[in-house]
C-alpha cells in the first residue's frame, strides 16, 4: 500500500467498487485509469520516482492490472476508504 497515494482514494470509493480483479488500466503521468476513463489511484511519490528511474533504463509502464479491491480506515475515523492495488506491467522501449 505504500507505492501509492491512500488518500487519494477518499473521493474516488464508487469508482474503485467497481473494479474486479484482473481489470485492465492505462497508466497516464502517476495516474492509474480506468477503462471508463476515471482516474483511479495516484502512485505515491516514491513510486513515480523509481519509475522515472527505469524510464532513464528504457523502461515504461505498458499497462496496470486490478490485483485486489480493499478496505482502509484512516486512524481516528469511522468511515472505510476502497483503495486499489494494481501490478504494473512494464515494457523494455527501443
Amino acid at each position: 500500500m505504500r507505492d501509492v497515494w491512500l488518500d487519494y482514494f477518499r473521493d474516488h470509493k464508487a469508482d474503485v467498487l467497481g473494479l474486479r480483479s484482473g481489470d485492465e488500466l492505462k497508466y497516464h503521468d502517476g495516474y492509474l485509469v480506468s477503462t471508463k476513463g476515471c482516474v483511479i489511484a495516484s502512485l505515491s511519490k516514491s513510486k513515480r520516482e523509481e519509475l522515472d528511474e527505469l524510464a532513464k533504463k528504457g523502461y515504461r509502464v505498458a499497462y496496470a492490472e486490478v490485483s485486489y479491491v480493499l478496505a482502509w480506515r484512516p486512524r481516528d475515523e469511522k468511515e472505510e476508504v476502497a483503495v486499489c492495488l494494481a501490478n504494473l506491467h512494464l515494457t523494455k522501449t527501443i
